[in-house]
C-alpha cells in the first residue's frame, strides 16, 4: 500500500517480542492499543482495527472519504553530525473547528530490520508529543531533535520522519486527523529573510513573529506584499484588525485610521472614526454630525442628535404570558410605528421555546411559544414572556438614552456561518445595550442575534451587525422584520420614576443542561425587589458557531433582589458549554410612558383626578403618586402641570 499510495499513506511499524521493539513501541502497543499479542494488528487513522493481512484496502479507503480540516507539514535541518532539528508545522483551516490535537512525531528507518522483505517503515525513536490548541485559519510550530543511530545513517536514504496529529487520549481509539511523512534527504526550512535560519524555527523561538499564523515571518509577509501594512506599524492589517488594535467599521479589511488618512473615507469631524460609521438617524446616508457641522439640519440641544430625528418618549415594558397558542397582547399606547422585543422565562414545561412575535399593529402584537426542533410542540403551561414596545425613534428619559428602530433582514446566519447586516446607530453611544427581535412569522422560526467588529465581540459605539439565525441547522429564511432597541448602559437609574439598569454582562452564561443549577446569575447594581421586574435580554455577540437565544430562567419574579438569572437554548445541545455575553434592560415594575394621571380610574382625566395630582405634589415617586410624575424627570413639581393640562384636555 505504501507503494500504492506513496502521497497518502504512511505508516510505521512497532515490533514486539523479538529484538526490535522498544519501551515506546511496546507503550504504544501494549497500554494505547491493547491488543496486539496478536500479530499482524493494524490500527488505520487509530480508529478502525484490524487483526491479520486483510482489509487493509476496504479500510484504508473508508477513512479517505472522510474529510479533515488540519494539515502538517515537515522540514528537516542538520545541526551537528547525525543530529537533525526538525521542524513540524500544524495547522487549521481557516473554516475549520477548534480543537486539541496531540502532535507525535517519530523516525522510522525503511526495509529495517534486513531479515524480512516486508519489513517497511521500522519504529526507531519518538520524540517528545506536545499537545496543540489549534484555532481555525492558525498554524503552530513545534520543533524537536533526532539523533540518527549507526543503522540509520548507514541507510540514510531509507530514514523518513512521520508526524501525526491524534485526539489528545491516553488510549485508544483516537482519531488520527492528519499525518505527514518526510523522506530523506530533508526539505530545508524556509528562510524568507535569509539570515540562516529556518523561518518555522525562528517563529518557534519567538525570534519573528507570525501573528497571522500562516508559518511565514511577518515581515516578509510585508515584504513581499502578501500582507498590507497601511499603518507602518511592522504588523499586517489583518492582524492589527483580528487583535482589536485596529477598527474596522465599514468592514473593508482596511483599518479605519488607514480610510482616513488615505482618503477612502471622509472623517467630518475628524474622531478617525470613517463618517460611514457615524450615526444616522434619519437613514439618508449622511453622518448626523456632519450635516450638523454643515448646518443642514438644526440640534438645538447639541445633543449630536438632528432635532427632527428626536420624538418624545414613548413606549411600556410589562408581562403576559404564553403558550403554542396565538394569542393578541393589548397595549396602553397607542403607537404609528412600534418596535416589539420579547424575551421568555422559562420555567414550566422543560421544552424549546421561542417567543415568535407577529401581526404587530399600533396597539396590539400577536404572540405564541415555538419549538425549532418541534413545529407541532404544544405546552401544557403558560410560560412568562416581558416585553418592550416603543415608538421607532431617537428619544431620551430621565437621562436615559435610547431608541428602536426596525428592518427587513434578508440574510440568514448560523452553522458557523456568521456575518449579519451592518447596521448604522441613531445616536451616539459609549456603551450601547442592544436587545432584538424577529417581529415577523413569514418562516418557520428564526432568532436575533448582534455582534460588533467581530462575531463573538458585543456591538460597540462604531461597530454593530444585526440578524436573525437558524443556529447549527444553517436553513435559509424568508425575510423577516427586525425590531432593535437600544439603550445606553445604565445603573441606578429610573424611567419615570421606575428603577431601570441596563448593560451587558460577561461571557459566563451557559446553557440549560450545563450543571446545577441551569441557569447563570448576573450581578446587578440596582435592587430589583419587585415581586415581578421586567427582563430583556439578547445575545451581545457569539462565541459558539451553534448560536442560541436567552432567557429569563426561573419562576415570575425569580432572580432575587440582586441577580438577574439567565439560561441559553439552542436547537442542538442544550447544554451549550461555551461561555455568552448577554445584553439586558431591566425594570423594577411594569410601566407605560408617558403616564396617564387618571387617579379615579374612570377613563378619563378631569377635575376628579387634579386632587389626586395636587395630593403628589412635592411627594415621592411612589405608590399611586407614581401617575402623578409626568414629565419624565423624576420628581412631581411645576413641571408635570403643562401634561396634567394637556391630558385634561385631550381625554
Amino acid at each position: 500500500m505504501l507503494d500504492t499510495y506513496p502521497d497518502t499513506f504512511t505508516f510505521v511499524q512497532y515490533h514486539a517480542s523479538d529484538g526490535y521493539e522498544s519501551a515506546w513501541s511496546d507503550q504504544r502497543g501494549g497500554s494505547f492499543y491493547p491488543g496486539w499479542e496478536y500479530i499482524p494488528w493494524t490500527w488505520f487513522d487509530g480508529l478502525t482495527a484490524i487483526v491479520g493481512s486483510s482489509g487493509f484496502t476496504t479500510a484504508y479507503n473508508a477513512r479517505q472519504q472522510v474529510p479533515t480540516d488540519v494539515t502538517v507539514a515537515l522540514s528537516g535541518d542538520p545541526v551537528s553530525g547525525t543530529t537533525y532539528e526538525v521542524t513540524a508545522a500544524v495547522c487549521l483551516e481557516a473554516g475549520g473547528t477548534a480543537k486539541t490535537v496531540r502532535l507525535y512525531v517519530v523516525q522510522v528507518l525503511d526495509h529495517w530490520p534486513t531479515e524480512v522483505t516486508y519489513s517497511r517503515n521500522g519504529f526507531k525513536q519518538a520524540a517528545a508529543t506536545a499537545d496543540l490548541a489549534l484555532t481555525p485559519g492558525q498554524c503552530q510550530t513545534v520543533v524537536r531533535s533526532f539523533t540518527f543511530d549507526a543503522a540509520s545513517w548507514a541507510s540514510q536514504s531509507n530514514i523518513r520522519i512521520i508526524a501525526w496529529v491524534q485526539q489528545p487520549l491516553s488510549t485508544g481509539p483516537a482519531e488520527v486527523y492528519q499525518a505527514h511523512s518526510m523522506s530523506w534527504p530533508f526539505p530545508a526550512g524556509a528562510d524568507c529573510n535569509d539570515n540562516g535560519v529556518p523561518d518555522l524555527v525562528e517563529i518557534s523561538q519567538g525570534t519573528a513573529l507570525d501573528c497571522n499564523g500562516n508559518s511565514v515571518p511577518d515581515e516578509c509577509d510585508i515584504d513581499d506584499e502578501t500582507s498590507d501594512d497601511c499603518n507602518g506599524n511592522d504588523i499586517p492589517d489583518e492582524c492589527d484588525l483580528a487583535s482589536g488594535a485596529s477598527d474596522d467599521c465599514n468592514t473593508n479589511d482596511v483599518p479605519d485610521e488607514c480610510d482616513v488618512a488615505q482618503g477612502l473615507s471622509p472623517d467630518c469631524d475628524g474622531n478617525i472614526v470613517p463618517d460611514e460609521c457615524q450615526p444616522d438617524c434619519n437613514g439618508n446616508g449622511a453622518a448626523d454630525v456632519c450635516e450638523i457641522l454643515a448646518g443642514l439640519v438644526t440640534d438645538a440641544d447639541g445633543n449630536g442628535v438632528p432635532d427632527e430625528c428626536e420624538i418624545a418618549p414613548k413606549f411600556e415594558a410589562g408581562f403576559t404570558t404564553a403558550n403554542h397558542t396565538t394569542k393578541t397582547v393589548t397595549l396602553q399606547n397607542t403607537y404609528t410605528d412600534p418596535v416589539v422585543v420579547c424575551t421568555g422565562q422559562y420555567f414550566y414545561n422543560g421544552k424549546r421555546m421561542i417567543p415568535r412575535v407577529s401581526n404587530v399593529t399600533a396597539n396590539s402584537f400577536d404572540l405564541r411559544l415555538v419549538d425549532p426542533t418541534n413545529a407541532s410542540q404544544t405546552y401544557s403551561s403558560q410560560e412568562v414572556v416581558c416585553y418592550w414596545v416603543m415608538e421607532k425613534g431617537v428619544s431620551e428619559l430621565n437621562g436615559v438614552k435610547m431608541e428602536a428602530w426596525k428592518y427587513t433582514s434578508t440574510v440568514t446566519d448560523g452553522n458557523g456561518d456568521w456575518t449579519g447586516e451592518v447596521r448604522r446607530y441613531g445616536r451616539y453611544y459609549d456603551n450601547p445595550v442592544v436587545l432584538g427581535q424577529v417581529m415577523s412569522a413569514n418562516d418557520a422560526w428564526s432568532v436575533f442575534w448582534t455582534q460588533g467588529l467581530r462575531k463573538a465581540e458585543m456591538p460597540s459605539p462604531t461597530a454593530l451587525r444585526t440578524g436573525k439565525h437558524t443556529g447549527s441547522t444553517g436553513l435559509d429564511r424568508l425575510p423577516e422584520e427586525i425590531g432593535v432597541i437600544v439603550f445606553e448602559a445604565v445603573t441606578g437609574a429610573s424611567l419615570g420614576g421606575v428603577p431601570f439598569e441596563a448593560g451587558v454582562g460577561p461571557a459566563t452564561v451557559q446553557g440549560l443542561l450545563h450543571g446545577t443549577p441551569p441557569y447563570t446569575p448576573y450581578a446587578l447594581q440596582t435592587p430589583m425587589t419587585a415581586p415581578q421586574f421586567v427582563a430583556l435580554a439578547s445575545p451581545a455577540g457569539v462565541q459558539a458557531d451553534t448560536g442560541f437565544w436567552v432567557q429569563r430562567h426561573g419562576q415570575a419574579g425569580s432572580g432575587g433582589s440582586t441577580y438577574l438569572l439567565l439560561s441559553l437554548d439552542d436547537e442542538l445541545d442544550r447544554k451549550h458549554m461555551t461561555g455568552e455575553r448577554v445584553a439586558y434592560a431591566l425594570l423594577k415594575s411594569v410601566l407605560a410612558w408617558p403616564r396617564v394621571p387618571d387617579f379615579d380610574a374612570d377613563g378619563d382625566v378631569d377635575l376628579a383626578d387634579f386632587a389626586g395630582f395636587q395630593d403628589c405634589f412635592g411627594e415621592a415617586v411612589t405608590g399611586t403618586c407614581l401617575n402623578a410624575e409626568l414629565s419624565g424627570d423624576g420628581l412631581i413639581d411645576a413641571n408635570d402641570v403643562p401634561a396634567f393640562v394637556e391630558h385634561m384636555e385631550n381625554p
